[in-house]
């Protein structure tokens, strides 16, 4: 394990480890300041910060999956999965824990259950209404501190109170969680069937399992504390436009699960009762808001791009200028990629690259002479090749927007005969052998794909003009395509 090495953390500004996390005021304060100490001393890169942030429970109180994070840095599953564990290879040693945790243990001691646990924690400052840490979190937290009489008073108090809260035997408690779905969306009736017992029944066990529970019907949702995904979800839809219908809710809904790899629970009719019992038709925020709380927040990125699409006339844009405008506002095109997949505020009309906001009513003919007149303006970029040797194929890859964005071209019959079959790891000649995906044929042989990571590299840490020519060079005997800066030309 690597010790902390304070003259290294003073040349980022941080003169004391201990005195850096004895400020921390809240619990997300804490597990930033965290991540950063360790992200310095492990000599993980800048870009890697808010990946790791998202991923790693204990600092932000979330976990995305780790091809998520990967997405957001630019790389590969495998080069994040190294990046994590560099991380972990560098120890905390410090006098003593940070004051944070011992408010910690004071709320987890005078608590009787977990929901009256985060209302104490809500009281002292330490966590924030709207966020979504959880107990295993905040106990992966003093771990990583490695104060381990701290780590056990934590286990044996949460294990004092949650023996006494949760009367479920084992099979039953993981029959009602293997149902819930990433939303905390439950049905009753599949859960009755398989644990042979009525629904009421079912309903009694969720609520001792979940202290909130919504809806009366054979969908149900279920939180351990806060608004949870599904009105996290649903609110921000709402914040955007009001009233929607509960289709369109239901389409952000079904965006959410898709990314986080979960199952759609309850049938759309199911879907529409359950939020027809909730928000109604109208006054739909106000109600959702009455349920939950005012907690919930779109993200600044979500900010961005609301602002970006209400000053389109059309409230249509394609992905490659919302690429144009994340560079020219200096935002991280990775991010903005993600959020064009996942967030519920979103929606990409039928398979032409062209996005809406959630409530934004377009007909398919709008979307259409939109999508001609976008294209009628921008050559789509071309891919151009030379074999060098038996083994080299050099691709001049053009620079631009579209590239970026899409990481795709066209591939003409030569190209794809070269190639058939071929499989290339795509590094930069800058850092040896870190991966930026494979780049590789369509199944259908039409298109060559795979350049996103590597164009993302080039932008993000080279710095290259739009509009330039990259080159690739294709080695067909180890099978990597090395990205070679010094031959990029205008």
């Amino acid at each position: 394990m690597t010790e902390i090495d304070n003259q290294h953390l003073a040349n980022e500004g941080i003169n004391d480890a201990q005195a850096y996390v004895d400020g921390a005021g809240t619990l997300d304060d804490l597990g930033f300041r965290t991540l950063r100490i360790l992200k310095i001393q492990s000599n993980v890169a800048d870009k890697y910060m808010l990946p790791l942030l998202m991923r790693l429970p204990w600092a932000d109180g979330n976990e995305v999956s780790l091809q998520a994070a990967a997405d957001v840095a630019g790389v590969s599953r495998q080069r994040m999965a190294q990046i994590q564990a560099q991380l972990y290879e560098t120890e905390l040693q410090l006098e003593h824990s940070p004051p944070l945790l011992y408010k910690m243990l004071d709320a987890v001691r005078s608590a009787s259950t977990e929901d009256e646990f985060w209302e104490k924690a809500q009281t002292y400052g330490i966590v924030d209404r709207g966020r979504t840490w959880s107990l295993d979190a905040v106990g992966a937290l003093f771990e990583i501190y490695g104060f381990e009489f701290l780590t056990q008073e934590w286990n044996l108090a949460v294990l004092g109170w949650t023996e006494k809260e949760y009367q479920l035997n084992d099979v039953a408690r993981e029959c009602i969680r293997t149902h819930r779905n990433s939303l905390g969306l439950l049905s009753t009736v599949s859960v009755a069937a398989d644990l042979q017992i009525k629904e009421d029944e079912v309903r009694a066990l969720v609520k001792e399992t979940y202290p909130h529970v919504y809806g009366s019907d054979d969908l149900i949702v279920a939180n351990s504390r806060g608004p949870g995904q599904f009105f996290s979800t649903l609110i921000k839809q709402l914040l955007i436009h009001e009233p929607l219908t509960f289709q369109e809710i239901d389409e952000g809904l079904r965006r959410v699960v898709a990314q986080r790899s979960s199952v759609v629970v309850g049938s759309p009719s199911e879907r529409s009762a359950l939020l027809g019992e909730l928000i109604g038709h109208d006054d739909q925020l106000a109600r959702a808001v009455k349920i939950v709380g005012d907690v919930v927040r779109l993200s600044e990125s979500e900010v961005w791009l609301r602002e970006v699409f209400r000053a389109s006339p059309s409230g249509l844009l394609h992905r490659d200028e919302i690429v144009e405008a994340a560079i020219k506002d200096g935002r991280s095109i990775s991010s903005v990629n993600a959020y064009l997949s996942t967030s519920p505020i979103l929606r990409r009309c039928e398979g032409v690259g062209i996005y809406r906001l959630v409530g934004r009513e377009t007909s398919d003919d709008a979307v259409r002479s939109y999508r001609a007149a976008y294209f009628n303006g921008h050559e789509s970029p071309k891919l151009h090749y030379r074999l060098v040797s038996a083994d080299v194929l050099e691709l001049s890859v053009p620079f631009t927007y579209s590239s970026i964005a899409g990481g795709s071209f066209f591939s003409d019959k030569t190209l794809s005969s070269l190639i058939e079959s071929q499989t290339f790891a795509s590094r930069c000649g800058c850092d040896g052998d870190e991966g930026y995906g494979e780049i590789r044929l369509t199944d259908n042989g039409v298109y060559i794909l795979g350049f996103s990571k590597l164009l993302h590299h080039a932008h993000g840490v080279h710095d290259v003009e739009f509009g330039k020519s990259l080159t690739v060079m294709c080695d067909f005997s180890d099978l990597s395509a090395t990205l070679v800066l010094a031959d990029a030309s205008s």
